[in-house]
């Protein structure tokens, strides 16, 4: 979920705590780093869906600018700023 990029987003995490969550769960796969950029929960949720839903929030897997705006922030605070800046069919998305 990207909740777990908020700590990085504030500023709170040591710097290897950043460095195993990004590898983990953002370059690893496409948990989290979608086509379009970071989604608001993990592929691989049992509660993952795409389909519309008449919940307002449907926080369930679809990519919200928010989300990607805390991704973005958090990436560069701790030294991933290419891959922030990159594109999201861009190779360098997921640190290559």
């Amino acid at each position: 979920m990207f909740t777990g990029f908020l700590p990085l987003w504030c500023g709170i995490a040591p710097q290897q705590n950043a460095d195993k969550l990004v590898s983990t769960n953002y370059f690893a796969d496409d948990r989290l780093c979608a086509q379009w950029g970071a989604r608001s929960l993990s592929s691989r949720e049992t509660t993952y869906s795409l389909e519309f839903s008449s919940n307002p929030s449907n926080w369930l897997g679809p990519v919200w600018i928010i989300v990607n705006y805390f991704v973005w922030k958090a990436l560069r605070r701790y030294g991933y700023r290419k891959e922030a800046d990159a594109t999201p069919k861009d190779p360098d998305r997921r640190g290559n």
